[in-house]
C-alpha cells in the first residue's frame, strides 16, 4: 500500500481524466458505514465529469504524466517497488479519491468487490462467521447458529493466527476472509489461540452454504406488562425487508402487544430497505429527504404496514448507522416511537457505485439526507430520547438458560438464579461450576463465550455438565425468554420498563 501512495500524486491526473469518459456503467444508491458498503438500484451514468472536462486536458496531462514516470523509471532507487499495471491503476484512483477528504467515498479492486457484493446477496460459501482483524490475526467476533464454524467449536474471541498454515499476522481482513472462504463441502484448517489455552490448536471446519442471518426475534413475557415482541435488525440489506416483516408478524402472531426493534451496532443497508421496514410501521409522513449538486428527492412512507399502531421501542448506539438512522430519526421525527440507549453513528451522506471495467468500482458522495423534520444528522449522529450508556453486567449473564455466571480457570461458577425460570427448576444451584455446555468445554472462557455457547433457539435443551462438592452432574435446562432475559442488558431493560409506565 505504502508504494502506490509513493506514485500516487504521479498517476492521479492521468485516471482522473480517463475516468471521465467512462460511460454506461451500472449506478447505485448507496448507504454505508465505514468500508461496508449496501447498495439500492437507481437507473442512469453522471456523465457530468466528463462534460466537464474534455478531449483536450486528456492530451494536455499525459506528456506531463509520461515525463514524471520516465523520470520515477530511471531514478528511483528500488526499480521494482514501482508499481506497474493494475497497481499503478489502482494507486492512481485511490490517490484522486483521497485528495477528496471524504472518507465515504472509495475504490474497491477486483477481490474486495467480490467480497462486498457476495456479502450483500446474503449467501456465501465459507465457515459462517463475523469477524474482524486484530493485532495478532483473524478474530472471531461470533459464529452464526448451525454454522460450520458454530459445530467444530469456535467462540467468540478465538484468534485464527493461520489459515491452512499461512499466517494470518499482517493480512487485511479481506485477504483473511478469501482463504477461509471456499467451496462449500471443502476442509480448512484454522489454527487457532484461544484465552487461556497455552498453545495453539488446530481445528478443521468443512465449509458450508451460509446464509447471513438478519433477523433475530423473541417473546419477552414481563409478569407486568403485556407481551413484548423483541426483534433484532442486522443490516438493511437484500433480503432484510422480507425477513423483517415476517419476523414481526411472527411476533404478533404470538401475542406480542409490544415491540422493540433492536438497531445496536447495524451498519445500515439499502436506502429503500429503510423506507420499507419503516413503512411498516407508519403509512403517511415523509422518511427522509436527500439533496444533492443534481438531485433533491423526497422519500415517504408506503401503505400497507403491518403494525402501524403496535407501541414501539427502538435501541440504538454509536455502531447504528445511515439506514439505520433513517429508521430512527422516521420513528422519532414523525412520534411513532421512542429511542433508547446512545446516539447513533452519524452517517448522513449518499453514495452511488459504478463497475469498472476489471471487476473493480468505486462509491461516489453524491448527497445527504435529512430526517423528515430537515435535521442533517451527518458526523452529529441522532440522539436517543432516553439515553441509557451500556454498561454490561461485571461477572455475566447466560441470557437463554437465565443464570448469572463468573467465569474462572475452571469453568463458569453460577451466581445467581431467577425464580420461576426453567435453570431454577432444573435443580441447579448458586455455587454449581458449569464445566461444560452441550459437550463444549467452558475452562478459561469469558461472558462473551459463554453466552455464544449458552445461546438456541427457544425450547432447546441445553446440557450442562457441573460439578458440586466434587461431584460431576447433569442438568438439561431448557432455554427460554422470561423477564429475567434483559439481564445485564440496561438498554433493554430500559426498553421493558419504559412499557411498563403507564
Amino acid at each position: 500500500m505504502s508504494n502506490r501512495s509513493a506514485i500516487a500524486g504521479l498517476l492521479a491526473a492521468v485516471f482522473f481524466v480517463l475516468l471521465s469518459f467512462a460511460a454506461g456503467w451500472s449506478a447505485f444508491w448507496i448507504v454505508e458505514r465505514g468500508n461496508i458498503p449496501l447498495i439500492s438500484q437507481f437507473l442512469g451514468p453522471s456523465p457530468k465529469l466528463a462534460a466537464q472536462q474534455g478531449k483536450a486536458a486528456v492530451q494536455g496531462d499525459m506528456p506531463l504524466f509520461w515525463e514524471a514516470m520516465t523520470l520515477l523509471n530511471d531514478h528511483y532507487y528500488d526499480p521494482e517497488a514501482i508499481p506497474t499495471g493494475n497497481d499503478a491503476t489502482y494507486a492512481a484512483i485511490e490517490g484522486v479519491i483521497d485528495a477528496t477528504g471524504d472518507p465515504h467515498t472509495g475504490f474497491m479492486d477486483p477481490e474486495r468487490t467480490k467480497i462486498v457484493q457476495t456479502d450483500l446477496s446474503g449467501e456465501f460459501e465459507g465457515i459462517g462467521a463475523t469477524v474482524e482483524m486484530g493485532e495478532a490475526g483473524l478474530v472471531i467476533v461470533s459464529p452464526f447458529a448451525d454454522s460450520p464454524a458454530e459445530q467444530a467449536g469456535l467462540l467468540p474471541g478465538d484468534v485464527v493466527v493461520a489459515v491452512d498454515d499461512q499466517s494470518t499476522l499482517g493480512m487485511t481482513v479481506d485477504e483473511a476472509v478469501a482463504i477461509v472462504r471456499g467451496p462449500a463441502g471443502t476442509v480448512v484448517k484454522l489454527t487457532i489461540q484461544r484465552t487461556g489455552e497455552a498453545e495453539p490448536f488446530d481445528v478443521e471446519v468443512t465449509r458450508g452454504s451460509i446464509i447471513v442471518p438478519v433477523v433475530e426475534t423473541k417473546m419477552l413475557r414481563p409478569t407486568d406488562t403485556p407481551p413484548i415482541g423483541y426483534i433484532r435488525l442486522n443490516d438493511f440489506g437484500g433480503r432484510s425487508v422480507e425477513q423483517f416483516t415476517a419476523g414481526v408478524q411472527e411476533l404478533l402472531d404470538q401475542g406480542a402487544a409490544r415491540l422493540i426493534v433492536d438497531l445496536r451496532n447495524d451498519p445500515g443497508g439499502y436506502l429503500d430497505a429503510a423506507v420499507r421496514i419503516t413503512s411498516q410501521f407508519v403509512d403517511e409522513g415523509l422518511v427522509l429527504s436527500e439533496r444533492g449538486t443534481d438531485r433533491d428527492q423526497e422519500y415517504a412512507a408506503l401503505s400497507g404496514g403491518i403494525a402501524l399502531d403496535v407501541p414501539l421501542a427502538v435501541l440504538i448506539n454509536g455502531g447504528s448507522a445511515s439506514a439505520s438512522e433513517i429508521f430512527a430519526g422516521a420513528i422519532r421525527d414523525l412520534d411513532r416511537g421512542v429511542l433508547i440507549g446512545e446516539t447513533s453513528f452519524g452517517k448522513g451522506s449518499v453514495q452511488i457505485t459504478r463497475d469498472l471495467s476489471d471487476g473493480s468500482s468505486m462509491r461516489i458522495t453524491v448527497a445527504r439526507w435529512f430526517t423528515p423534520n430537515g435535521e442533517a444528522i451527518h458526523e452529529v449522529g441522532i440522539a436517543p430520547d432516553i439515553e441509557v450508556p451500556f454498561r454490561p453486567n461485571s461477572q455475566g449473564y447466560l441470557p437463554d438458560i437465565a443464570v448469572d455466571i463468573e467465569s474462572g480457570n475452571e469453568g463458569l461458577t453460577v451466581t445467581k438464579l431467577y425464580e420461576g425460570t426453567e435453570a431454577a427448576a432444573s435443580g441447579l444451584q448458586v455455587g454449581d461450576l458449569i464445566t461444560e455446555i452441550d459437550g463444549i468445554s467452558t475452562l478459561n472462557i469469558g461472558p462473551p463465550q459463554a453466552q455464544q455457547l449458552g445461546s438456541g433457539p427457544e425450547g432447546s435443551a441445553a446440557r450442562l455438565t457441573v460439578q458440586r462438592n466434587g461431584e460431576a452432574r447433569e442438568f438439561n435446562v431448557n432455554r427460554s425468554y422470561p423477564e429475567t432475559w434483559s439481564e445485564g442488558d440496561p438498554q433493554l431493560e430500559a426498553a421493558i420498563d419504559y412499557f411498563r409506565e403507564p
